[in-house]
This record gives structure tokens, sequence and C-alpha cells, in this order.
């Protein structure tokens, strides 16, 4: 089965968005969690797919957290 490169629930005003946010979030050092998941994926599956993967991972934390009217909580990665 293969899996899906698409953020499908993205319009085309936020994709360009949550890709400048996924170079900004990898190249944080004081919380490698991101960069750590990039590097990961990237030796797998190449750049796009990794920069794809990550910016769906965000994605998906920023639904949550309005939804649950919850504030980013670092120690929680």
């Amino acid at each position: 089965m293969k899996k899906s490169v698409r953020i499908t629930y993205a319009d085309v005003y936020l994709k360009p968005v949550l890709i400048r946010v996924v170079h900004a979030a990898v190249k944080v050092i004081e919380h490698p969690y991101y960069r750590v998941k990039y590097d990961r994926t990237l030796k797998r599956r190449g750049k796009k797919w990794a920069i794809i993967a990550i910016s769906r991972m965000i994605l998906t934390a920023f639904y949550f957290m309005f939804n649950n009217s919850e504030i980013f909580n670092s120690s929680d990665l």
C-alpha cells in the first residue's frame, strides 16, 4: 500500500505557509523534534516527501490544539 504525500485538508494559501514553517522548524536547534523526524524521513524518502510529512505533522498538531483549546507544550514531544 502506497502512502499519500498530499496534504488534503490544506488549501492553496495554507500549503506554501506550511512549507515555510517546516523549513523554519527543522532549523531550530533548541527543540530538535522536527529536525530528527525530517532527517529520518529524508534518508528513506527524499527531500520533498520529508517536507510534506513534517508539514502534515504540524497541521495535525494545529488541528488538535485548536479543537481541544490547548496551548503548545514542547514537553509533550
